[in-house]
């Protein structure tokens, strides 16, 4: 038995932790890849909503359901741990607005990915306009959709959507310099 494997999946019998070796294997670059580009480059974030996904498949493995584990199933899973992420992010602020330093000017080079100036303007963002942005362009949900999962109305998570356009927007010309 590998030594990366933690304590509940050793309670598996041997063929389901050879099953599970074999998801986590090929599915843990998905599901952190996912999730870190919804996390706006936070790789702290993304590896720890990994972590609770993948404990999540060992519960179903344990329950003697590790064949309703599928990738969906983790991405499903993985987005549903981001979203809930963010609604307590958002509790948070409400409660005490947090100051986020931003990077200055001069720390971009232009060697930046454009991968990575998106994740910096997203990272700027508040954690709402974040959840809005992403839910929107990257898992192409409706406004319906978004309102529910951010728990406002449809015309609140339409203005919501434009402003966090808007700020994304002036984030990245103001990190292009354009």
């Amino acid at each position: 038995m590998s030594e990366r494997m933690s304590t509940p999946a050793k309670r598996l019998p041997d063929h389901e932790i050879a099953s599970f070796e074999t998801l986590y294997s090929s599915e843990l670059p998905v599901v952190f890849g996912f999730l870190r580009i919804r996390a706006a480059g936070d790789v702290a974030l993304a590896e720890d909503l990994t972590a609770l996904v993948f404990l999540s498949a060992v519960e179903q493995f344990q329950a003697g359901r590790g064949d309703v584990v599928t990738r969906n199933w983790l991405l499903t899973v993985a987005k549903r741990r981001l979203i809930d992420h963010w609604r307590r992010l958002e509790v948070a602020e409400r409660k005490a607005p947090l100051l986020r330093p931003t990077t200055p000017a001069e720390d971009l080079s232009l060697s930046l990915s454009e991968r990575e100036l998106v994740e910096r303007a997203l990272a700027a963002l508040t954690t709402t306009d974040q959840a809005a942005l992403t839910m929107s362009h990257l898992d192409g949900m409706s406004v319906p959709e978004i309102a529910e999962v951010l728990g406002r109305g449809k015309r609140a998570t339409e203005s919501t959507l434009r402003r966090a356009r808007e700020r994304f927007r002036a984030e990245y010309r103001r990190l292009t310099g354009d």
